[in-house]
């Protein structure tokens, strides 16, 4: 079973390689593995399945996601699985991606968000699920109900700038906001779709990324 764990006091921002951006490089890099195992050097486990829409992280604490804004030891080593998993339910693996963007530097993203952008939230998050601030549910509100820039949420709710950010990048990396502002890349091309039908949330995240 999945347990949510608590954002570490005081967390801002850690170093920009941290094990969550190493790992959205690496998982970028392997976007064609279908099934796999993430794992470092000192046995930290991510499991990745049932074609790239669920995820279960099995150590050090099982469901534990505090230590990927750790900056030290981002080896990844990739393990595909062939057959089924031997795990029978996960978490949805946006729920991962948003982990990843929460814990990452917005440098180790270029190009993802903007300051300027005008953001809609078209998902609420599951932050009884998820790292974050105690400000992310008025900032979800307010992208909820008016697309705004990040700018102007940040003064509309009197937050720093910063605060905002990291939920607009938490958010845009499990593709739950849309940028009403600029042209972005969701998706994968259609007859990629057509070749695969199970085409996964993190390759389309991949496209947007490499955009």
């Amino acid at each position: 079973m999945y347990h949510p764990h608590p954002t570490p006091a005081g967390l801002t921002r850690q170093p920009s390689k941290t094990y969550a951006s190493t790992l959205i490089k690496v998982l970028k890099e392997h976007s064609e593995v279908t099934n796999f195992t993430a794992t470092t050097p000192c046995g930290k486990t991510i499991h990745v399945f049932d074609h790239k829409r669920s995820f279960d992280i099995q150590s050090p604490v099982q469901g534990e996601t505090s230590w990927l804004a750790n900056g030290f030891d981002q080896h990844w080593e990739i393990t595909p699985e062939k057959g089924s998993s031997s795990i029978k339910r996960g978490r949805p693996v946006d729920e991962l991606f948003w982990t990843l963007g929460y814990y990452t530097q917005s440098e180790a993203l270029p190009g993802l968000c903007r300051r300027d952008d005008v953001v809609k939230v078209n998902r609420w998050p599951n932050l009884t699920r998820l790292p974050h601030q105690t400000s992310f549910h008025r900032i979800a509100a307010l992208l909820t109900t008016r697309p705004t820039s990040i700018v102007l949420a940040s003064k509309l709710l009197s937050l720093p700038e910063t605060e905002v950010s990291q939920f607009y990048q938490a958010a845009a990396c499990a593709s739950y906001t849309t940028v009403i502002n600029r042209k972005t890349t969701h998706f994968a091309q259609p007859q990629q779709l057509q070749q695969r039908p199970n085409h996964s949330l993190i390759s389309r995240i991949f496209q947007r990324l490499a955009r």
